[in-house]
C-alpha cells in the first residue's frame, strides 16, 4: 500500500481512526462540507456536513455490530484525489452474519480535511476514470 502523498496519508489516518473505534468527527481531518456517499447506506441519498456524517455513523453503529475496512492499495492521483481498494468487513448486530463486501472510496481533500467520501461497490465503476 502506497502512502507517499499528504492526502494518501491522511486517507490511511482515517480509515486506520475508524477501525480501532475512533468514530467520531474530528473537525480537524473533516471538512465542515464534508459529502458521504457510500452503496451501504439504507437511504439513497449523501450525508452532508458534520451532523450528517455523525448521523451515518450512528446509522452504521445500530446495524452492525463490528465494520471495520482492510485497505489493499491506497494510491494519490494526480488531482490530490485518493482512491483506495479493499473489503469491508461487517457483522450484523443480533444475527452476526459477517460479510465481506470489495469496495473503492475516492477521496477528496481540501486544505487537509476530508471534503468528500465516496464509496463504489462495483469494482467496474472506475470511479477515479484511472487504469
Amino acid at each position: 500500500m502506497s502512502t507517499e502523498g499528504e492526502n494518501a496519508k491522511l486517507a490511511a489516518r482515517l480509515f486506520e481512526r475508524w477501525n480501532t473505534g475512533q468514530h467520531d468527527v474530528d473537525a480537524d481531518l473533516v471538512d465542515t462540507e464534508v459529502e458521504l456517499r457510500t452503496p451501504l447506506s439504507p437511504t439513497a441519498g449523501s450525508y452532508q456536513g458534520h451532523d450528517g456524517m455523525r448521523a451515518r455513523v450512528a446509522e452504521v453503529e445500530g446495524r452492525f455490530a463490528e465494520l471495520r475496512f482492510q485497505i489493499d492499495d491506497l494510491r494519490e492521483l494526480d488531482d490530490g484525489r485518493v482512491l483506495a481498494t479493499g473489503v469491508a468487513h461487517v457483522r450484523g448486530h443480533g444475527s452476526d452474519i459477517e460479510l465481506d463486501q470489495p469496495l473503492e472510496w475516492l477521496l477528496t481533500f481540501r486544505d487537509g480535511r476530508l471534503l468528500r467520501y465516496e464509496a463504489f461497490a462495483d469494482q467496474e465503476a472506475n470511479p477515479a476514470g484511472v487504469e
